[in-house]
Parts: structure tokens; sequence; C-alpha cells
């Protein structure tokens, strides 16, 4: 189960304006299949090494769509398969249990959710986050610091994800909302 402190803390030193791209500029030539936000969000990676002991370590993925997404990370998997767990926002998470909630009384199923309706939906709403099975399509170092390098990965899912397709769907409508919401600049007379 994630808390609100796992959520809160970026894993990784970022200064404030660091630009996150994945390893290489994308080509014109290339085709996406859907549609990506640049968001921060954090996560988690497992990967087993060469031993076969399981790895996890905490990261930073942005560049989300339904079918991949950029990880940044300290360390670098040894094979190209791996799984993340992704840090959903605790809003976006709310929004879908509401729309669930609504779309169950509106088929009169409310009454087979149980005691607690909204807290199960919330733990299996974050559960589809979990253990997103990924491969490795590119890798490079992003940066290094005191601490070593911060390797930037870019990742597609084995199987396109629908949690992250409505995912970058809220994302997208909070930066048009944000945007709306700025106050407009002034021109001097």
């Amino acid at each position: 189960m994630h808390t609100l402190s796992e959520r809160d803390a970026p894993p990784l030193p970022l200064a404030i304006g660091d630009s996150l791209r994945c390893a290489r500029p994308q080509r014109a030539d290339q085709r996406r299949a859907a549609h990506r936000i640049d968001a921060v969000l954090k996560a988690q990676a497992h990967w087993q090494d060469s031993q076969r002991r399981r790895k996890g370590h905490t990261g930073v993925l942005t560049n989300i769509s339904g079918g991949g997404a950029c990880l940044f990370t300290r360390a670098r998997p040894e094979f190209e398969r791996l799984h993340i767990d992704v840090f959903a926002p605790d809003a976006f998470i709310e929004e879908w249990v509401l729309r669930r909630v609504e779309r169950l009384h509106r088929t009169a199923r409310a009454g087979t959710l149980g005691t607690d309706p909204l807290q199960t939906m919330r733990r299996a709403l974050r559960k589809e986050f979990d253990h997103i099975e990924c491969r490795i399509v590119e890798s490079s170092i992003y940066k290094r610091d005191q601490r070593g390098p911060i390797h930037a990965l870019a990742l597609a899912f084995i199987h396109p994800h629908e949690g992250c397709f409505r995912l970058v769907s809220y994302l997208e409508r909070q930066a048009l909302q944000r945007g709306l919401e700025a106050p407009q600049p002034r021109v001097a007379a």
C-alpha cells in the first residue's frame, strides 16, 4: 500500500526547470500509437539481476502515455525487461472512484461493493498501476552528480495500459484548467 509520504518527496535531486527528456530527441518520422504528456510522477522499478535477485529502485516517470514512459533512476537494469509501479495522484484516483460509484448506482449494483466501497475501489485502482510490465527501448545517462549517474530509460509497456491512458487524459485536463485559470498578462500602455 502506498502512503502519502511516499508520493510527496521526489526521489531524485532535480532542479526546478530541469527539462526531463529521454535518451535522444524524437525523430520526425517516428510514429506514436498514443498521446504522451510531460508530467512527473514517482515510480518504483523492479527487476531481477544476473543472480536472479529481485531489485527495486525508486525513480521519476515522465513523458507518459498508455504505451510507455520515460523512467529516470539511479540504477540501470541488466536486462531489458522490468516492472514499474506508478504512484498515481490522489486527485486522479478520487475522480475515477467517483465515476465508478456513479456508474454502479446507475446500474443498481451498489449493494455488491461491501461495507467500505470507496476504500475498496481506491485500493483496486491503485493496484491497476502496480507491476506494469515494460521493456527498455533505449537507455542513456541523463546526468551525473556527486552520487553517480542518473539513467534515462525509454520504456515501452508490453501491453497497452488503460489506466495510463486515463491518467494522461486526466493530466491533460488538469494542465488545461491551470492554463485557463492563470492570470492573463497585462500589456503596459
